[in-house]
């Protein structure tokens, strides 16, 4: 089947920041150069590469390269243990890491949920690396001035609860006994076609 995930060029590469990262490194067909336009997709949560799988091949189909990582602790990548791995800036990093690593200097950026923040921010911290960006699902906000605690911020967005109980150290062992439970809470209740 075309859309099996061993029929995606796959890619896991050291970047300069320290971090191994798993992504998709898709070209037009008959196109294996740098000269093709690059897409860089980036996932939300809870999601990874093979959440963008229609997209790649469609894209890469009419000329585009296709770059498409899984974010640190998805995928092949790697699961840092220190919290700060995961910021956006850090990710930011990663990404403009990632860009060097495979000779790209300026990218179409398109982003789905959390994905989308990271592209926003993106923007602001490596502007010279965008031609242009594409959020799904969450519209550009401008960084707040200082931290605001998970309590304040679930108040704020009662959707955003879910990051108080994933943060909560108790719920690893309810979620182990319910996997079936969770994966089906992040199911889509139907697909293409």
């Amino acid at each position: 089947m075309e859309l099996d995930p061993k029929n995606f060029n796959h890619r896991y590469e050291r970047l300069s920041t320290g971090r191994n990262y798993h992504f998709i490194d898709q070209y037009p067909p008959g196109d294996h150069g740098t000269d093709s336009p690059t897409l860089l997709l980036v996932h939300g949560f809870p999601d990874c590469w093979y959440g963008w799988r229609y997209q790649i091949k469609a894209w890469a189909a009419q000329g585009w390269r296709v770059v498409v990582p899984d974010k640190p602790g998805y995928g092949g990548t790697d699961q840092p243990k220190d919290i700060k791995a995961y910021t956006t800036k850090s990710i930011c990093a990663d990404l403009a890491a990632l860009l060097d690593l495979i000779g790209v200097q300026r990218v179409i950026l398109v982003g789905h949920d959390w994905g989308a923040e990271t592209v926003w921010r993106f923007c602001l911290w490596h502007t010279q690396r965008v031609r242009a960006v594409i959020a799904l699902s969450v519209p550009f906000y401008p960084p707040a001035p200082e931290h605001i605690p998970m309590d304040e911020m679930v108040r704020r967005v009662p959707s955003f609860g879910y990051q108080k109980y994933l943060a909560d150290p108790k719920s690893a062992a309810e979620i182990d006994q319910n996997v079936g439970t969770l994966v089906s809470k992040f199911r889509p209740l139907s697909t293409p076609n």
